[in-house]
């Protein structure tokens, strides 16, 4: 048999300072299969190293979106144009962008001023004495309770389509029968 073939199989990495062999979700489940390229390898290496252990790593961890995607020049001059000293603004901006040429990261260095200068970019204004007004988000809405006012009748006539549903669409038995 020849061991070289023109396949090259990927998703292990063998250890022999710790004796382990690393594989990924997917060579794992593929070796699972009899007469995969994945399971003849998995045998033959714990053939010749039987007390070698396998270790599956588990798949890619989820990130959180950036809370600053969609953010570009662009939105950000969109922002400040609609402000009472937009052109005072963006006279800053303009500097402050002519200045993030020698850091590593310009945009970086242009967003963080950005939102030091307006942290409530992100909330809803509202509309207050003819001023755009941010308030800060206090987490969740809170809850009211309205009353609603049912007379005996209405109450009566729901239940009544209750009990006469079809027991045929449920598969149970008619209530109030």
């Amino acid at each position: 048999m020849n061991n070289r073939e023109n396949t090259t199989i990927k998703g292990y990495k063998i250890n022999f300072t710790n004796n382990t062999i690393t594989v990924n979700y997917t060579f794992k489940k593929a070796s699972e299969e009899y007469g995969t390229p994945e399971y003849k390898l998995l045998k033959d290496v714990l053939a010749d190293f039987p007390a070698m252990t396998i270790i599956i790593k588990s798949g890619r961890e989820k990130k959180a979106p950036s809370k600053f995607k969609n953010l570009t020049y662009k939105k950000m001059r969109e922002y400040i144009s609609v402000l009472d000293n937009a052109e005072e603004m963006n006279a800053v901006m303009d500097t402050i962008e002519i200045q993030s040429k020698g850091q590593s990261s310009p945009y970086k260095f242009v967003r963080d001023w950005f939102m030091e200068q307006f942290p409530n970019y992100r909330n809803i204004p509202k509309l207050r004495n003819g001023k755009l007004v941010y308030e800060k988000n206090e987490g969740k809405p809170k809850a009211r309770i309205i009353r609603i006012s049912v007379t005996e009748e209405e109450t009566a006539a729901a239940e009544k389509k209750v009990a006469d549903f079809p027991a045929s669409s449920t598969g149970n038995k008619k209530v109030g029968a």
